[in-house]
């Protein structure tokens, strides 16, 4: 995996030689790229296992690529704190990023949940991270709805996909998604309330579900 771990932390992050123009096109070919590395349906499990550990683990030889994601969607509300200094294309470009790291957390948090049920000795996983991305995601779930904007909405699933396998990967995390009261947000977007999409609602579900059967065991 050396070979494609260093090109596309080349293209995602910008670290390129002297002299070698880097355009916005060569970062969203690493970016996507990335994704469909860690897509268990286009790459080899092997692959898609030990790139995820390269992004979710911390130090490893992916660090930068690691620092890039986690900054998208960690510092997105520093991003749109001021709207009036960006301009519509510079926000579209920031959703897009924002967007495309939401899906390549969710695969890497997808494939690393199995390996944890496979294999407990090899979960090594920095908690505070993780917690400071569910509640980067929580947040970003309880902003105004765009509902009619299927890239808004696309995002909010992603972020609640994110949400649904963080809270399998640990007691711990379950039970900090429930302090943050990460039920209620999910409850939002039950069928049958303002959610008309389907694949954010059945996500949805298993969160509310899998967080009341944590409530259940406070009392």
């Amino acid at each position: 995996m050396d070979y494609p771990v260093h090109h596309l932390s080349i293209l995602v992050t910008g670290n390129i030689p002297k002299n070698t123009p880097m355009t916005m096109d060569a970062f969203f070919l690493g970016m996507e790229s990335l994704q469909l590395l860690l897509n268990r349906s286009s790459s080899k499990e092997e692959t898609v296992v030990g790139a995820s550990k390269a992004i979710l683990f911390n130090g490893g030889r992916w660090q930068d690529v690691r620092d890039l994601l986690f900054g998208l969607v960690m510092d997105r509300t520093l991003q749109f704190e001021d709207e009036s200094d960006s301009s519509n294309a510079e926000n579209a470009e920031y959703d897009y990023k924002f967007r495309l790291a939401l899906t390549i957390f969710g695969n890497a948090l997808d494939a690393i949940g199995s390996t944890v049920k496979d294999d407990e000795s090899d979960f090594e996983i920095e908690m505070d991270d993780m917690k400071g991305l569910l509640l980067a995601l929580k947040n970003f779930l309880e902003e105004p709805p765009s509902l009619s904007d299927p890239n808004h909405v696309q995002s909010m699933y992603q972020s609640a996909r994110c949400i649904s396998f963080l809270i399998d990967l640990s007691p711990e995390l379950r039970s900090a998604a429930d302090d943050l009261g990460i039920i209620d947000v999910a409850s939002n977007f039950l069928m049958g309330g303002p959610c008309r999409h389907q694949l954010l609602a059945n996500v949805s579900e298993r969160i509310v579900s899998a967080l009341a059967q944590e409530q259940t065991k406070l009392f």
